[in-house]
C-alpha cells in the first residue's frame, strides 16, 4: 500500500512538472502584442518628417533665388487667384478619380497635364501668398514688442524663431483610445494622399485590435520647421493657424513649453 501511495505521488509530481514547463514555454512564445500589429497596419500610410522636411528644404532655397516672390504683390487679388486655383485643383483632382476607371487613356493623361500645370501655379501663388503673411505677422509681432524667448535678457531685437510655414494639403491624424473610456493612447500621422475608402480601411483594421479609433485631418503641423498649414481653409484661418504654430515653437523656448514638449 505504502509503495503504491509512492508511485502515485511520484506520477502526480512528474505530471505536475511537465504542466509547468508546457505553461512556461507557452507563455516564452512569441505573440504579436498591440503595438506591433498596430505597426503593420499603419506602417503603408505613415506621413514621413524627414521627406517632408528635406523637400521644404529645396523649395525654400528656391524662393531664395526666385525673387518673384519678393516682389510686392496686390494682396487681395492674389488672395482671391489663390483660393480660385485651389478650388480648381480639387475638382480637377475629382474628375481625374471618376475618368481612371470611367474614360481611356488619352482623357486621363490630358486631366492629368492639366492637373500638374495648374499645381504649379498654384505652388507659385502660395510661395508668393506665405511670404506676405509671414511679413504681416511679423510687423505685428514687432508692433507688440515680442521678438524671441530670450528677449527679456539679452533685449535683442531679433525674431526667433523666424515666421515660416508652407500651405499645403495637410497630414492625417489616426487617434486610438479605449472603448471604455475618452482617452487618447496613441497619436499616428499619416499620408496627406489617402482616400477616403483606405481611411475607413485603416479605422476597421484598428478597431479589430479592441480599441476605438478615429482618422481626422489637421488643420495645421507645428512638429515640422517650416510649420504646415492648411491651404483648403479660410484666409483667416490660414493666418490664425500659422501664429498659433509660431507661438507652439516660440513657447518650447520657454520653461513651461520645453516641459509640455518632454
Amino acid at each position: 500500500m505504502l509503495w503504491c501511495e509512492t508511485q502515485f505521488k511520484g506520477k502526480t509530481a512528474f505530471l505536475t512538472a511537465g504542466l509547468l514547463i508546457c505553461l512556461l514555454l507557452s507563455s516564452c512564445a512569441p505573440v504579436s502584442d498591440f503595438d506591433d500589429n498596430l505597426k503593420s497596419i499603419v506602417r503603408p500610410y505613415l506621413f514621413s518628417f524627414a521627406r517632408w522636411e528635406l523637400k521644404a528644404l529645396l523649395d525654400e532655397v528656391g524662393q531664395l533665388l526666385d525673387d518673384r516672390h519678393r516682389q510686392s504683390a496686390n494682396t487681395p487679388d492674389l488672395i482671391e487667384r489663390y483660393f480660385f486655383s485651389v478650388k480648381q485643383t480639387k475638382t480637377l483632382q475629382a474628375e481625374i478619380n471618376e475618368a481612371s476607371t470611367d474614360s481611356g487613356q488619352d482623357i486621363l493623361a490630358s486631366l492629368e497635364a492639366e492637373l500638374s500645370s495648374l499645381q504649379a501655379r498654384t505652388a507659385d501663388l502660395a510661395a508668393t501668398l506665405e511670404r506676405i503673411i509671414e511679413q504681416q505677422i511679423r510687423d505685428t509681432l514687432t508692433e507688440l514688442g515680442i521678438f524671441n524667448p530670450a528677449d527679456k535678457y539679452l533685449r535683442l531685437r531679433i525674431s526667433f524663431p523666424p515666421v515660416n510655414f508652407k500651405l499645403e494639403k495637410p497630414p492625417y491624424l489616426l487617434v486610438i483610445s479605449p472603448r471604455d473610456r475618452i482617452e487618447s493612447i496613441r497619436e499616428i500621422t499619416l499620408q496627406t494622399g489617402i482616400d477616403r475608402r483606405e481611411i475607413e480601411n485603416i479605422e476597421t483594421r484598428v478597431d479589430q485590435l479592441d480599441v476605438s479609433s478615429l482618422v481626422i485631418p489637421l488643420g495645421g503641423l507645428g512638429a515640422t520647421y517650416p510649420t504646415l498649414v492648411t491651404n483648403e481653409a479660410s484666409i483667416q484661418f490660414i493666418i490664425d493657424a500659422a501664429i498659433e504654430e509660431w507661438l507652439h515653437q516660440y513657447l518650447s523656448f520657454r520653461p513651461l513649453g520645453f516641459l509640455y514638449l518632454l
